[in-house]
């Protein structure tokens, strides 16, 4: 056989084997607010999205980023699509929770209602 074959289908076998997926990983609609909270953390003031799920009315503060979201822009509303993925082997002292922008869905011009207070104390 051609080696080049070899290595394709050696290559093709591996990724096949390293997609398997988490039961626990899904899909989660968001309406991200237009503002975020701030909380103290050990380097000073850090910045969190709050968000509300599809058919929740209160909102929530999110303490983890939401990667791949750079086109966040304050006094926007948007509803997004994210991937919940939960990491096998988190690093010491991270969640073991990250959220994957996968796209938006709209972003409005909107001054959210009801959000917890801009400087947010820890629980």
């Amino acid at each position: 056989m051609n080696p080049r074959k070899l290595i394709l289908i050696f290559g093709a076998i591996i990724l096949f084997c390293s997609c398997k997926k988490d039961e626990n990983d899904k899909v989660i609609f968001y309406t991200v607010a237009s503002e975020k909270v701030y909380r103290y953390g050990a380097f000073g003031e850090v910045p969190y999205y709050v968000v509300k799920e599809k058919n929740d009315n209160d909102w929530k503060v999110l303490r983890n980023d939401i990667q791949g979201f750079f086109d966040y822009e304050r006094g926007y509303e948007y509803r997004v699509a994210v991937a919940k993925i939960h990491v096998k082997e988190p690093m010491q002292d991270a969640s073991p929770i990250e959220y994957h922008l996968l796209y938006i869905i709209s972003k409005t011009l909107k001054d959210s209602e009801n959000l917890p207070p801009i400087r947010w104390e820890n629980p």
